[in-house]
């Protein structure tokens, strides 16, 4: 490698994944200055995308073993693991986080009124990021429903910094009650007042596979109306002002009977995705689905624009994760059935030919999300 001009070096290590270029600069140190640089680490992670965040299934009856939380790339590949003590719980497996495309991971550390969220940073190798305070729910004392807090992750386009959004929700739907806090990286930070959004926002609800989304320092909420008993629009939170926008977003289309809806954020434009199981004529079990992606084009205008239809008959349900730059879309997708265990899997869908380019099976994964921060920044300071 001494022989090679530093050009062909960097192009090299490029194409190296992240953790074995990790032990390949602990045994080279000559390499050190050019793959722990902000500009390698950059090109590094734009070559190679972001990773998949994902629950590694634990059969119940098996105490002795503990859940896992994984990052694997597209090909399936174990990148970064945690494993679950029995304190720590995984946020959106309840429910009570929804994770939007960031470079932190989020779990909940307690239980009841000492349940407290703990934010994760997978580059740093000395443990959690910040343990945010107890969240207190202040509620009707006349409300019977029960109450929870679920949460959801944000970052301002202007500073940078990424907050939290905590809820006080009465029956998993009505909202009583909003909260934001900063995560400091030095001082203490307080959960401070933020106001209640336009609608009943929700971060996770049956049926629906992701109700968050975070574009350009704004996050996306599906709202539920009580009267129409569907989704009615989309709320905004702009993170860095710390403002509710008024009015809700309308929806691109209204959702039909058996028909369900979700966010994503795609090469930094809000998706509204619909999707439809399809049923086998014959013996009336489920056999695919069909989505439709909706892309908001104007956000002042509210103007959207249906750019592909996905079509699958080997799973029974799906969602996009991101969109690569040439255009296809890198999906989670399950498969599953009354007597039979869940199965998933990662899927590259190309618009142009409507067609599946390549895939990886994940089984006994629960797929929770995206992870768009590098690796190579736990061995820049070690």
């Amino acid at each position: 490698m001494d022989l090679l001009p530093e050009d062909a070096i960097h192009e090299i290590l490029l194409r190296v994944p992240a953790k074995p270029l990790c032990r390949l600069r602990a045994v080279c140190r000559p390499w050190r200055p050019l793959t722990t640089s902000s500009s390698f680490i950059a090109a590094h992670t734009a070559r190679h995308g972001p990773l998949v965040a994902a629950i590694k299934w634990i059969p119940y009856f098996d105490a002795s073993r503990r859940s896992q939380l994984h990052l694997l790339d597209t090909s399936g590949h174990v990148v970064w693991q945690m494993r679950l003590d029995k304190n720590y719980h995984h946020l959106e497996q309840n429910g009570e986080v929804s994770l939007t495309s960031l470079d932190v991971l989020c779990l909940v550390v307690g239980a009841g009124e000492d349940k407290r969220l703990c934010v994760l940073d997978p580059a740093c190798s000395t443990g959690p990021m910040s343990l945010l305070p107890p969240y207190c729910c202040h509620h009707d004392t006349d409300y019977n429903y029960p109450v929870y807090t679920p949460f959801a992750v944000g970052r301002a386009s202007s500073t940078g910094e990424t907050k939290v959004l905590g809820f006080t929700m009465a029956d998993s739907v009505e909202i009583q009650g909003c909260k934001v806090i900063t995560l400091a990286g030095a001082g203490r930070s307080e959960w401070r007042d933020t106001g209640r959004p336009p609608g009943s926002v929700q971060t996770l609800m049956p049926g629906m596979p992701r109700c968050v989304a975070l574009v350009k320092g704004v996050l996306y909420f599906l709202s539920y109306g009580f009267e129409e008993h569907r989704i009615t629009g989309i709320g905004a939170y702009d993170v860095g002002e710390e403002k509710w926008r008024p009015d809700l977003l309308h929806l691109p289309a209204t959702a039909v009977p058996g028909q369900e809806m979700g966010l994503v954020e795609l090469s930094g434009s809000l998706v509204v995705f619909y999707y439809k199981h399809k049923k086998d004529s014959g013996a009336g079990k489920e056999s695919g689905f069909s989505m439709d992606l909706w892309f908001l084009t104007d956000c002042n205008k509210a103007i959207w624009s249906k750019q592909c239809t996905v079509s699958s008959y080997d799973s029974t349900g799906g969602q996009p994760l991101w969109m690569l730059d040439d255009g296809r879309i890198v999906l989670s997708m399950w498969k599953y059935g009354w007597d039979t265990p869940v199965e998933s899997s990662l899927r590259v869908y190309d618009p142009r030919t409507n067609t599946f380019t390549s895939g990886v099976e994940m089984p006994d994964y629960h797929i929770i999300g995206v992870y768009n921060g590098s690796l190579l920044k736990s061995c820049v300071d070690q």
